[in-house]
């Protein structure tokens, strides 16, 4: 079998998935912030496939649900307590640091207009001591 075959199509990968979270194809697209559920209907009704980011979404969302399962079809649909919770606690770190990040992005217009201002009261003190000279 190629790396890129499934050993289950992806309708019956998204009803497994569903029927285990034993939620609705709705309340499963809500979760995965999705604005219209149409994505995962699609998908049970075998016109459109699982995406990359619908599994990122799954990813993160679900972090029970087993990767492999999702992209492959292969292994159980729901991971262990134990692997869900190393998975969960690795997608909140990585938040944590995109916060920290965007957090630090938004400063830069801050710190750069007082930098702006150290420079010219440095400038001033020059011209200062320039003219004293």
């Amino acid at each position: 079998m190629k790396s890129t075959e499934k050993k289950l199509p992806d309708r019956e990968i998204m009803e497994t998935i569903i029927s285990c979270l034993k939620i609705t194809p709705y309340a499963f697209g809500k979760q995965l912030d999705y604005k219209s559920t149409m994505s995962i209907y699609n998908i049970l009704a075998g016109s459109k496939a699982i995406s990359k980011d619908m599994v990122n979404r799954i990813a993160i969302h679900y972090p029970e649900v087993n990767y492999l399962f999702v992209t492959t079809g292969e292994g159980i649909p729901l991971r262990n307590q134990t692997e869900a919770e190393i998975h969960r606690n690795l997608f909140n770190s990585q938040e944590e640091i995109s916060k920290i990040l965007w957090t630090e992005f938004a400063a830069i217009p801050a710190r750069l207009q007082r930098i702006e201002e150290n420079q010219n009261e440095i400038l001033k003190l020059l011209e200062k001591k320039v003219d004293v000279a």
